[in-house]
């Protein structure tokens, strides 16, 4: 787990990030995960204020630039007290990371508990949801696309990632089979076919890709792609 004081540990980025201060504050030294605090209901109450605490933190300073000290002192504990509940800030950020993550999926189930009527247009909002998500987050934090860099960095963020790619095709897969159960696509498997509209849209859904290439024509672009995979999509039976 990275440390804040280590002199690789949050500096080493593809883009080349400062390196850390030669002087940066001294942090006790990460807890082993037998050694945290359990997870009672105040445990939880406190990883939750901690989490809430980073997520300020990293908005205005960014994750690459926040300190564990600073996060701890915007939640009122000391850095010592806030190990006893995080091993170190990869893990604060990656619970961060999850608060995003919760607010995207509950706005998928809104969407998914009344859907449009038509398959096509389920698919095409569905998309859209996610795209405007990070869109919007982005304009609002632009510093987000740190954290989504540093959940490239380690293998409990590449599980994460996993888990949502795993769980973006199996939302992809209900809707396509729900349309060609309808007569609305044609298609053999809907498992392949959600693969490859994930595959074809995945790019607007990148916080780093959209904010370096295409924060500003976003929606213009996922509609000519989502023109071209539903079109895709019906013409398969022609």
């Amino acid at each position: 787990m990275r440390r804040e004081n280590a002199p690789d540990a949050d500096a080493k980025t593809d883009q080349g990030a400062d390196a850390l201060t030669p002087h940066a504050e001294p942090a006790p030294p990460p807890k082993k995960s037998a050694e945290l605090a359990p997870e009672s209901a105040a445990a939880q109450k406190m990883r939750s204020a901690i989490t809430a605490a980073a997520r300020s933190v990293f908005a205005n300073k960014g994750y690459r630039g926040a300190k564990v000290s600073e996060i701890a002192a915007a939640c009122g504990v000391s850095p010592g007290n806030l190990y006893n509940y995080f091993p170190g800030k990869e893990a604060i950020g990656l619970s961060v990371v999850g608060t995003y993550i919760a607010e995207l999926q509950a706005q998928i189930d809104a969407l998914t508990a009344r859907p449009p009527v038509s398959a096509e247009e389920h698919l095409r909002a569905y998309i859209r949801l996610k795209v405007d998500f990070v869109v919007g987050r982005l304009r609002c934090e632009p510093q987000l696309v740190e954290l989504a860099e540093m959940v490239t960095e380690g293998p409990e963020g590449e599980a994460l990632i996993e888990r949502e790619i795993a769980r973006q095709t199996t939302d992809l897969e209900s809707i396509i089979a729900r349309g060609a159960a309808a007569g609305d696509f044609a298609l053999e498997n809907a498992r392949e076919a959600a693969v490859a509209v994930y595959l074809a849209t995945r790019y607007f859904q990148s916080p780093f890709a959209i904010s370096r290439f295409g924060l500003d024509t976003a929606e213009q672009d996922l509609e000519r792609t989502l023109n071209l995979v539903c079109a895709g999509l019906r013409a398969r039976s022609r």
